[in-house]
């Protein structure tokens, strides 16, 4: 039980270093609409898909190419091109008039939010390639182990959305992604997929 315990968390660590600066710049952009718990959610549904899917196909396939899985980079790029328009629109609205808290929503987006869709595809996008080290890792567990695996994977990721809610709330990296998000957030993100795209 201690390797397995080890083993997942090595798995986890190793494949999702880059995850805690992506929850940071998220972290930073919480305020009346992006609510902490759409980041948290988000990324559940998220690293629980890719270790579902992992799951599913060390038991239904003999092998996956993680090839096709590249493109999933194209999700951060439209994230991120998405991101630079609102922000540019939201500063032209702001000059001319500051609208009222959102209230057209209706009851559908707190159940179900757009922006946790947006955090869940980009945690899935940035860790597709997770698969292919999950692969022959969970090939080798039995069901005990898994259900183990996941329930370590289920504390690291509340330790991952804790590590970057603090690193997003420090002052200093506060103050400059706050002065420089319109720029720097959608620029992260194209990056981002491009290095999904090709790596």
């Amino acid at each position: 039980m201690i390797t397995t315990v080890v083993t997942s968390v090595l798995a986890f660590v190793s494949t999702n270093l880059d995850d805690i600066f992506v929850l940071t710049i998220l972290f930073s952009q919480v305020n009346q609409t992006m609510k902490r718990r759409d980041v948290i959610i988000g990324q559940y549904l998220g690293i629980g898909s890719l270790l579902g899917v992992s799951i599913v196909a060390t038991y239904s396939l003999r092998f996956i190419t993680t090839a096709p899985l590249n493109w999933l980079g194209i999700v951060p790029i439209l994230l991120g091109v998405r991101t630079w328009f609102a922000g540019h629109k939201t500063q032209k609205q702001s000059q001319l008039t500051t609208p009222p808290a959102q209230q057209k929503q209706g009851r559908l987006a707190t159940i179900i939010s757009p922006r946790i869709l947006n955090v869940s595809l980009l945690t899935v996008a940035n860790g597709a390639d997770n698969i292919g080290v999950y692969l022959p890792l969970f090939s080798k567990y039995s069901p005990g182990q898994l259900v183990i695996t996941t329930v370590v994977f289920a504390l690291m990721i509340a330790l991952w959305c804790y590590l970057g809610l603090k690193l997003a709330s420090f002052p200093l990296v506060k103050a400059k992604l706050v002065k420089y998000k319109q720029i720097v957030i959608p620029i992260i993100f194209i990056v981002l997929g491009l290095l999904i795209i090709f790596k």
